[in-house]
Formats: structure tokens, sequence, C-alpha cells
């Protein structure tokens, strides 16, 4: 699973690098970092980059969310949560497809609010 974790990690955060159609520098340093962080091959965020034209990319970073939740460690969803938490912010606001994968990932991570 740890070939597919570092795609799915690299495919989460440039979902959220990308939401808004748009890249700008905080984003992009806060994504490389993340990278960094998880220790993320070169490879997979080659191959990530290269898939972003893909019609289902947005789709395909949901369903990561939800493998992730699934067989994932809580250790592991904590911090995706929190690199995607430094993505969302990262541009000053959150636009409609960063929102819906934030619901999506609060809600199969288990850190949705009930109210």
């Amino acid at each position: 699973m740890a070939e597919y974790v570092d795609l799915a990690i690299a495919r989460i955060g440039m979902a959220m690098v990308m939401a808004d159609g748009e890249v700008n520098q905080d984003e992009l340093d806060t994504f490389i970092d993340g990278m960094s962080n998880f220790d993320v091959s070169a490879e997979a965020v080659n191959e990530v980059l290269e898939s972003i034209g893909d019609d289902n990319f947005f789709e395909t970073a949901i369903a990561d969310v939800l493998v992730i939740a699934e067989q994932g460690s809580e250790d592991l969803k904590a911090a995706i949560w929190s690199m995607a938490v430094k993505l969302m912010i990262s541009d000053g606001d959150m636009d409609e497809n960063e929102q819906l994968l934030a619901a999506a990932m609060g809600e199969a991570f288990g850190y949705a609010d009930d109210d």
C-alpha cells in the first residue's frame, strides 16, 4: 500500500492546490513542504502531475480519501488532514471544490461536525 499512499497523498494535495483552477506560490510551497514531510517519492509526484489533465482527477482524489479513511492509520489520516487544511488556507480563501474535498475528507476521516 506504500506506493498507493504516496500517489494518494500527492493526488489529494494537488487536488487542493488545483481546486480553484490556479496555482499561487504559497500553495505550491505548501504542497512541496507536504510532499517532503510525507517523504513522497519524486516518481509519485511526477505521476500525479502528469495526470492533472485527466477528466476524473478530482474524483480520483476523493476516491483516494475514501481508501485512506478505510485502510490508513489514524496518524496518517491526521497528517493528511493537516496538510489539506494548510493547502486550503494557503491562498486565503476556500473555493467550492476545496470545500467539497474538505467535507468528504472530514466525513470519511470522522472529523465532521454532527451539528
